[in-house]
C-alpha cells in the first residue's frame, strides 16, 4: 500500500484508533433506536456472530463488525425479521485469496514426481501455513506478535502469515499469554468461514473430497430425526476410501478439528468445542439453533477418545470408553448444556478412534443410573 511512499503513518495498531472502524454496544443501541429497533432483543445473536473484535492488545470495548451489523439491521428494517443467512456474502473472504499462501509446490520425491507428471494438472501441495491455519481453527487461538508491516514476498513466513490473517479479521487480540499477545477467532461468523477454508484446502489438494450434498442431507436428518449414525459412518467410510487424508488424522485434536469442519457445514446447530467453553467441558456440543430453526428437537453431546494404532488394545479401549461414559453423564447436568437445550432431546455420544479409524460409537441412556 505504501511502497515508495515515505510520508504515511501506519495507525493500525495505535490504541486511540482501536474503535475507529466498527461499532461499540453504545453505538449499536443508538443505531438500532434510530430505525425503531430494540437492540437488546437482538444483542445475543449479534454478539455471537459479529462481535468481539479488539484492535489493540489493551482490549478496550469490543467492536462489532459494521458491515455485518448493518446487513442485519437492513433486514430488520425491510422485513421486520433478521436475515435468512446470518453471514453477509460481502464479508466472505474468498479462499482463493489465501490459496497461494497455504498451498505451494514442495520438493517431491522421485516417485511422487513421476506420478504427478502423468497427470494433466498435478494437485497442489499443502504447506506449513495450512497446518498453522488448521491449528488455529482447532484451538481457536494462537500466541504471536502482530507485525506492523511485511513484504509481499515474505507472506509464507509464519509470523507474517499470522499477521496477515489478523489484518483480514480472522483473529483478534484476546489478552496476553507468556508475555506475548494472544489472538483468538472473534465470533461464529469467522469460525464458519475458517472451517470452510479447511474443507476447501482438503478438497483442492485432493486430501479429502466427500460429497457436501450427502453430508448436508445426513446433518439434516441428524438435526430433525435424531439419526446420528449415518453422518459419522459416512465420514468414516470416506476416510477409509481416501487414504491421503489419514496422515492428517493423528491425535484427538486432529480428529476433533476434522469433525468440526464438517459439522459446521450444517446451519442447524450451534457447535461448541471444548476450547470455546474455556476448557473442562465436553469435546463437542451441538445445541439446536432455535433462533433460525425453532422446530428442532435434537441436540448432541459428543465425547471423543483416541488411541494411536500402536498402543491400541482391548483393555485400553474399555478404559477410555468407561471414562467417556462417566464424563458424558456428568456434563449432561451442566448448566452450559441445559440452558440452550430447550425442548430438544439430548443424545450423548461416545466416539472412539484408533488412529484415523472409527472403531466404536454408541449413544448413552442418560436416564440410567
Amino acid at each position: 500500500m505504501t511502497s515508495g511512499f515515505n510520508i504515511g503513518t501506519n495507525i493500525s495498531l495505535e490504541p486511540e484508533f482501536s474503535a475507529l472502524l466498527g461499532f461499540t454496544h453504545a453505538e449499536m443501541e443508538t443505531l438500532f433506536a434510530a430505525f425503531g429497533q430494540d437492540f437488546s432483543a437482538h444483542r445475543s445473536v449479534i454478539d455471537e456472530w459479529y462481535n468481539h473484535y479488539h484492535f489493540h492488545p489493551s482490549r478496550q470495548a469490543p467492536i462489532v463488525n459494521s458491515d455485518m451489523a448493518l446487513y442485519y439491521l437492513r433486514a430488520l428494517v425491510q422485513r421486520s425479521l433478521p436475515p435468512d443467512e446470518l453471514i453477509d456474502h460481502n464479508v466472505r473472504i474468498d479462499y482463493g485469496k489465501l490459496r497461494h499462501l497455504v498451498q505451494v509446490d514442495q520438493q517431491l520425491s522421485d516417485r511422487e514426481r513421476l506420478a504427478d507428471s502423468a497427470r494433466a494438472e498435478p494437485p497442489p501441495r499443502l504447506n506449513g501455513n495450512f497446518s498453522r491455519l488448521r491449528a488455529i481453527i482447532e484451538s481457536g487461538e494462537v500466541v504471536a506478535q502482530v507485525q506492523t508491516s511485511f513484504p509481499a514476498e515474505g507472506l509464507l513466513r509464519q509470523d507474517n502469515f499470522i499477521s496477515l490473517i489478523y489484518y483480514l479479521g480472522l483473529v483478534s487480540f484476546a489478552g496476553e499469554r507468556d508475555g506475548r499477545p494472544l489472538l483468538k477467532i472473534p465470533n461464529r461468523t469467522v469460525r464458519q468461514l475458517m472451517y470452510g477454508y479447511l474443507r476447501d484446502g482438503y478438497q483442492e489438494a485432493g486430501v479429502f473430497s466427500p460429497s457436501s450434498y450427502d453430508i448436508a442431507e445426513k446433518l439434516n436428518r441428524m438435526a430433525y430425526r435424531g439419526e446420528w449414525m449415518p453422518f459419522f459412518d459416512y465420514l468414516a467410510e470416506q476416510i477409509g476410501a481416501q487414504a491421503s487424508v489419514r496422515d492428517f488424522l493423528q491425535g484427538e485434536k486432529m480428529i476433533q478439528g476434522f469433525l468440526l469442519a464438517w459439522l459446521n457445514l450444517s446451519p442447524y446447530f450451534r457447535v461448541f468445542s471444548e476450547s470455546e467453553q474455556a476448557g473442562g467441558f465436553v469435546d463437542l456440543y451441538l445445541a439446536p439453533f432455535y433462533f433460525k430453526f425453532p422446530d428442532m428437537r435434537h441436540a448432541y453431546l459428543i465425547e471423543l477418545k483416541y488411541l494411536s494404532r500402536s498402543e491400541d488394545s482391548p483393555d485400553k479401549r474399555e478404559r477410555l470408553l468407561n471414562d467417556a461414559r462417566a464424563q458424558l453423564k456428568r456434563y449432561a447436568g451442566d448448566a452450559r448444556v441445559r440452558d440452550p437445550l430447550g425442548q430438544a432431546q439430548l443424545h450423548a455420544l461416545v466416539l472412539l478412534y484408533s488412529g484415523w479409524e472409527l472403531v466404536h460409537r454408541e449413544a448413552l441412556d442418560l436416564s440410567a443410573p
